[in-house]
């Protein structure tokens, strides 16, 4: 059975009117979730331990990289883990921005200095991103919406007792995955998540949002 995600994707159609009444193109991705691999050790292996959260980061970064325009409005929607991926890119995208399409080859370099900013100041205060923000041919970009459904663990995988456990004695499982900041970015205009009344199991708790001190209060809506 299709889920929510790929639903909404399959109804959104190849053209809209835009707020001034031009017919203008809507282009989808939509890519199956973490954990929905071909066999079943693979739905096991990738879903328990989120591999592959950096190959979809990747490619959905990618593909707005060679497919963004200005002007264009980005929506991003996911479920659980996949939650977790789009509000990583919709973070990601409204921290940097876009690399030009040209200079995707700096991609893995720069995701690499993202995810190790670690000092809670903003990456564009970071020495890498001074260094190098010349040569990156960045777009500032806002996010017009996230949607998810029940953000799966902070770190995008269940907190499954070995992961406790492997934290606690050092082991960085995942932890380079981190959410850097759980607060709606001023740069997304809306942000909605819809948690599941009747999830109880311990392993799956929700990441929630949280209202930033500098954005609208009408950004963000959860229930």
């Amino acid at each position: 059975m299709p889920s929510n995600i790929a639903r909404l994707a399959r109804a959104v159609a190849n053209s809209g009117l835009d707020d001034k009444g031009n017919l203008v193109k809507q282009i989808v991705s939509y890519r199956s979730g973490l954990g929905s691999g071909d066999l079943p050790f693979q739905k096991a292996i990738y879903g328990s331990f989120g591999w592959g959260l950096n190959i979809d980061v990747a490619q959905i970064y990618d593909f707005i990289s060679n497919n963004y325009e200005p002007g264009d409005e980005l929506f991003f929607f996911g479920f659980s883990r996949g939650a977790f991926t789009v509000r990583s890119v919709a973070g990601l995208v409204c921290d940097v921005g876009v690399l030009s399409a040209v200079h995707m080859s700096r991609f893995a370099e720069m995701w690499s200095a993202y995810r190790s900013n670690t000092s809670g100041e903003p990456f564009r205060k970071s020495s890498w991103y001074l260094d190098n923000k010349e040569e990156l041919g960045l777009t500032d970009v806002r996010v017009r919406v996230v949607g998810v459904w029940d953000t799966v663990g902070a770190l995008g995988i269940p907190e499954w007792p070995v992961v406790d456990w492997a934290t606690k004695v050092g082991l960085p499982i995942n932890k380079q995955y981190a959410f850097h900041n759980t607060n709606v970015s001023k740069n997304i205009d809306y942000a909605f998540q819809a948690l599941a009344i009747d999830e109880k199991r311990l392993t799956f708790p929700p990441t929630l949002w949280h209202k930033s001190s500098d954005g609208p209060a009408k950004n963000l809506q959860q229930c």
